[in-house]
């Protein structure tokens, strides 16, 4: 063996074992009980419905697997899910490709730096240390971060002109996800640029083929409709501002997120990669769409940059390559500006919690009797059993032909394209859920217990398990019709009205709405809408509007009317900020974000004779917006 590939070795081995210490100290695998595991859980029944040859319709999205993403490379993952059909094997597969991506970014480095080894060693752990590259982690799984080492693996077979290895790597690349071949077609115009005809041509080819197969063809044999993601988004505001420079200007200038995020992208690297534009050409796609869409595509804790990072890096190495070789006396300077930078990056925009492992571990143990509990329910009610679960505890129950994501199917919620085909709830044998989500749904679970549709069977406070007892209505526009528009009792001697919804009032740029209403102890203006959501004595109430807002205020008006005083007691919830007036007078001032949890706040109400106002102000903060509001009689 040769002394520089012992070195390549020696330095791929030591980047191989820093990025899996790094990853699995910081990945907190308890965060699957801990935030949203929509995605996980759609990928989980993905998996096992492949694997298992069943009919492949994913009731977690309502959709065919195909349906959603197109992603053909779950056919050959899904054996691995077969052999450990778990979620954590998901996780740690995710972990190693991206670590994976280090060492062969390594390589990528020492072959174009071959004096420069001091510098190729810090370019792989700068790759480590960005917080966008290693930010996904902690949000899930996604096929597409599967991408990053397969498209440095691909750039790296162009480099050295292994063309057999440069068209399998295009292959399968074009097979992880319909947005891939965006990226591949902006490479093959790359090679073409760099007099590289043959690998250029195909692969402008082949991905512009198979593109069009996939939205022409494809999906819209799967899903009915074809790529329906940003058909109003993206796409329609490029070809509105097709020629409009001075929206590209505001975007990429003026918006304060776009702005951040295209900071943590590249100034982290130095800006190298802006000195190498050609190189930043296959990433053009990804970065615009996420700068156009916004919202998540422009926060660094998703997966959306993982089209443009591999060339992002390599156009930095692109860029050190000319830069040393006119002056390498600056090697040590570049490696120890490009330290500090991710090392900087890193502190402010990673999520890896990387001094909290011994609490994370902690928690990850004390959560293991209620994954034995999970599994053994798991094992215990088949894959035929008909589950609604919510996000925390659904893809420890997804290796099954149906499971929901609670509360579909009576309520229909981010399912199929615009909620179409919807099925029905007799085919929901039990219900799981998180104690933190119980209050979500109230009013439905209120009526699915007391009409004798589902008992407890198990509580405690990790999980409550409801079983069916009988069927409801064979009619599903009649069962789901009966559970919507359920109403819980008055107490005696209290009648409340039907609750009035205000107009939408959007946050203006960087703060709160300043009042953009006055309540008083008066009626809600004639133009409120009637909100929906259940009467009586227990109230929840969607605020969301369409289109969808993510910073905005709305009000709720609450009439309640007693023929003589007497006191109730009024609990309620709110997701997000809430303040509330009574009879004109301000009694409540919450302005935090936090989910809709009933109890959250308690009120004591003196209600006089005659109608009495309330009235609730809820902002939406990001996610979602509801208010959920139950009257007692008050014991004192």
């Amino acid at each position: 063996m040769t002394i520089d590939k012992f070195r390549s070795i020696f330095f791929s081995s030591c980047v191989t074992l820093f990025a899996i210490l790094f990853f699995l100290a910081g990945a907190r695998i308890h965060q699957i009980f801990g935030t949203s595991a929509y995605d996980l859980g759609v990928f989980t029944q993905n998996f096992w419905l492949i694997s298992s040859l069943s009919e492949p319709f994913n009731t977690v999205r309502g959709l065919h697997v195909f349906g959603d993403h197109f992603q053909p490379i779950q056919i050959l993952l899904a054996p691995l899910y077969r052999a450990y059909p778990s979620v954590l094997m998901l996780l740690v597969l995710q972990v190693i490709a991206v670590s994976w991506g280090a060492v062969v970014l390594h390589r990528i480095a020492l072959h174009n730096l071959p004096n420069q080894r001091l510098v190729a060693l810090v370019v792989a752990v700068c790759y480590l240390l960005n917080p966008v590259v290693h930010n996904p982690l902690l949000w899930q799984y996604h096929t597409l971060v599967l991408a990053l080492p397969l498209y440095l693996l691909w750039i790296e077979a162009y480099l050295s002109r292994n063309d057999t290895r440069f068209y399998l790597l295009l292959i399968l690349l074009l097979l992880v996800r319909e947005d891939v071949p965006a990226t591949t077609l902006c490479f093959g115009l790359l090679a073409l640029a760099q007099k590289r005809w043959r690998p250029g041509v195909i692969t402008v080819v082949l991905s512009l083929g198979y593109w069009l197969f996939v939205l022409k063809l494809a999906m819209p044999y799967f899903n009915g409709e074809g790529y329906f993601r940003h058909q109003d988004g993206t796409v329609g505001t490029l070809l509105a501002h097709l020629f409009d420079v001075q929206y590209y200007v505001r975007r990429f200038w003026e918006d304060r997120d776009a702005i951040e995020y295209l900071a943590y992208i590249f100034l982290p690297l130095l800006l190298l990669s802006l000195r190498s534009p050609l190189w930043l050409l296959p990433a053009i796609p990804s970065l615009l769409a996420n700068v156009l869409i916004g919202g998540y595509n422009t926060q660094i804790a998703y997966h959306y940059s993982v089209n443009a990072l591999p060339f992002v890096f390599v156009a930095a190495i692109m860029s050190l390559r000319a830069a040393l070789a006119a002056k390498p006396r600056l090697a040590p300077v570049f490696a120890l500006g490009l330290l500090t930078a991710a090392i900087i990056a890193g502190s402010m925009g990673s999520s890896f919690p990387v001094r909290d492992v011994a609490t994370n571990f902690a928690t990850w143990k004390a959560l293991r009797p209620i994954r034995e509990s999970l599994a053994e329910y798991d094992a215990n009610l088949g894959p035929k059993a008909g589950i609604a679960a919510t996000d925390f505890l659904l893809p420890h129950l997804a290796n099954r032909e149906r499971i929901y994501l609670f509360p579909n199917p009576w309520r229909i919620h981010y399912w199929g394209i615009r909620g179409e085909q919807p099925h029905h709830p007799n085919t929901v044998d039990y219900i799981f859920l998180s104690p933190d989500d119980t209050w979500t749904q109230s009013v439905l679970l209120r009526y699915l217990q007391k009409e004798g549709y589902f008992e407890t069977e198990y509580q405690d406070a990790r999980v409550w398990v409801l079983r069916r007892l009988r069927p409801e209505s064979s009619e599903r526009a009649i069962a789901v019709t009966a559970a919507l528009s359920y109403q819980s009792e008055n107490i005696k001697g209290v009648v409340v009205g039907s609750p009035r919804l205000s107009p939408v009032f959007p946050h203006p740029p960087g703060g709160f709405s300043e009042a953009p209403f006055d309540p008083s102890d008066d009626s809600a203006p004639g133009d409120w809408q009637q909100a929906n959501g259940g009467s009586g004595s227990l109230l929840e109430i969607d605020l969301q509007a369409s289109p969808e807002y993510d910073f905005a205020t709305r009000y709720v008006y609450l009439p309640i009317s007693v023929d003589e005083r007497r006191n109730v007691e009024v609990l309620l919830g709110s997701d997000d900020t809430l303040e509330v007036w009574f009879q004109g007078e301000k009694i409540l001032d919450h302005l935090a974000p936090r989910p809709a949890r009933l109890g959250d706040n308690r009120l004591s109400l003196h209600l006089r004779p005659g109608i009495n106002h309330l009235y609730f102000r809820v902002d939406n903060l990001g996610g979602a917006w509801r208010l959920i509001v139950e009257l007692k009689p008050n014991q004192h």
